[in-house]
């Protein structure tokens, strides 16, 4: 595979999907393959101008990695599959980010994915999912974040091994899924909702950051204020990104960390500081996936 192009496509809302996307190019790197990294983004700092029937003809692999949104893959991985040229059996891997782990009903947030990348002619054998700190409404403590941060480097490189090898890992028969399709369209109709629901305070400057870095073209800045409309898909960028700390919501405040969320903030915090085993910092049901996850292999 030295010669051929692996091609990773990604959508992150505040850093945590990035930050997975360009390990995994990275140690495609060390490797000695070749890879692409493309978000699919549509702010105008971050969004490439694509031809995707260029760029597939000449992919050999295909990464698509993407964050958890209701319990499936967001919005834009949908738009972008639409998209595609027929893939002509192009072996595909698909991981999703989750705050929790590979527990229920996280467990079917893959499979609309994978049935439209089939769809289109994408050889889907490898699935897994990647876990990093939460950004919506339960806060991982900072001891079980850096060991999630610290683990994403060993669990890309087995992908990316097995991935190389050829290894077939795709999950079977999901309990529920009926009823995590319905729970799923129901929070992805209530993003609107909690998208007409943000508002800025008086700190509010209008420097328009949030309407330039919105993935979904989400905001306006009008007169000076930034208007929200109906696109949200509550990937968290414009509340958490904000440096005045402008952006909040009366109704849903509840699902906003008070502290915010930055991967570079939390690592600045912990840094030379012996962290607690995994055992210690990961107790109570809430944290069983995450520690399955770190334990897996151990």
């Amino acid at each position: 595979m030295k010669k051929d192009k692996t091609l990773i496509v990604y959508f992150s809302g505040t850093g945590s999907t990035k930050r997975v996307a360009e390990t995994f190019r990275e140690l495609f790197d060390a490797r000695a393959i070749y890879a692409e990294v493309y978000p699919l983004d549509l702010s105008v700092q971050n969004a490439p101008t694509t031809e995707w029937d260029d760029v597939i003809r000449d992919t050999k692999l295909l990464l698509v990695v993407y964050a958890v949104h209701a319990f499936d893959a967001p919005v834009p991985i949908y738009d972008w599959i639409e998209d595609l040229p027929f893939g002509n059996e192009i072996p595909t891997v698909v991981i999703a980010v989750s705050g929790g782990g590979n527990i229920w009903p996280n467990t079917l947030c893959r499979a609309s994915c994978i049935k439209a990348l089939e769809e289109k002619g994408y050889e889907v054998f490898y699935e897994e999912m990647l876990v990093m700190p939460s950004n919506f409404m339960i806060k991982t403590n900072d001891d079980l974040s850096m060991w999630l941060l610290k683990t994403i480097p060993v669990k890309a490189g087995r992908i990316i091994d097995d991935a190389i090898a050829g290894k077939r890992h795709r999950t079977g028969f999901v309990f529920g899924g009926k009823f995590i399709r319905s729970i799923s369209r129901m929070e992805k109709n209530w993003a609107e909702l909690f998208g007409l629901a943000l508002m800025v305070s008086g700190s509010c400057d209008g420097c328009g950051w949030c309407a330039e870095n919105c993935p979904r073209n989400n905001i306006e800045v009008v007169d000076g204020r930034p208007v929200f409309s109906n696109q949200c898909m509550i990937c968290m960028r414009c509340v958490y990104g904000c440096s005045l700390k402008a952006i909040y919501s009366d109704r849903y405040q509840y699902c906003i960390l008070k502290d915010g969320y930055s991967l570079e903030m939390i690592e600045e915090k912990m840094k030379g500081k012996e962290l607690k085993s995994v055992e210690k910092c990961s107790k109570g049901l809430l944290w069983l996936g995450v520690k399955r996850y770190l334990l897996d292999g151990h």
